[in-house]
């Protein structure tokens, strides 16, 4: 992206991420510092911090810039509706004694019998829960006679094609390439949205 620094003479410089804390020369002679990249992408409305593709999705769907596209990523014809699939990105799960320890404490105690299970029980130390709960409900562009197809669909590959048409949603699933994600069967088509 193209930043903008702008001189004491008025002169607007457009100037790369990567000039960021350097110092370019104004054709009136001045010298001028441009600022951190930080508060390049401030002055530009941006986070002043990248955000991961999951909080890019949260911030363009609140400011109404998704769905967007006129054509259906699936049938290839014009979208009218608008179809929620959610993406469960992550979940917690244990780390410690679980898994692999309770598998050392039963050879054990195979073994060595109850003496054996009780030393491999004390040497597998507390459990720690890892990771957090993550899903996202994420609305693309379809046409109407998609949507019974798309209810349908099953195969996570398909499904996943389907949202990676949409550039961010496929950074999304790069983010997250064990993710799994279902269609959400309305009551009703959903109309809510509108293209952008």
């Amino acid at each position: 992206m193209t930043y903008s620094v702008t001189c004491a003479c008025g002169r607007a410089h457009p100037v790369a991420a990567a000039q960021a804390g350097r110092t370019i020369r104004c054709g009136c002679g001045r010298s001028l510092d441009v600022p951190s990249l930080s508060k390049l992408r401030g002055s530009a409305g941006e986070s002043p911090i990248p955000l991961n593709a999951l909080e890019r999705i949260q911030a363009m769907i609140r400011d109404g810039r998704l769905p967007s596209g006129d054509i259906c990523p699936y049938s290839g014809r014009p979208a009218h509706e608008t179809m929620i699939f959610r993406v469960h990105c992550e979940s917690p799960w244990a780390k410690g004694p679980g898994g692999g320890e309770t598998l050392a404490t039963i050879a054990l105690g195979l073994c060595f019998g109850f003496f054996g299970s009780l030393i491999a029980s004390r040497d597998s130390g507390p459990e720690e829960i890892v990771g957090r709960e993550t899903t996202i409900d994420l609305p693309v562009r379809i046409s109407p006679e998609a949507r019974p197809e798309l209810e349908r669909l099953r195969s996570q590959k398909r499904i996943k094609a389907v949202l990676s048409q949409t550039p961010i949603y496929a950074q999304l699933l790069r983010e997250f390439p064990e993710a799994t994600v279902e269609p959400v069967k309305p009551n009703r088509p959903t109309r809510g949205f509108t293209a952008s």
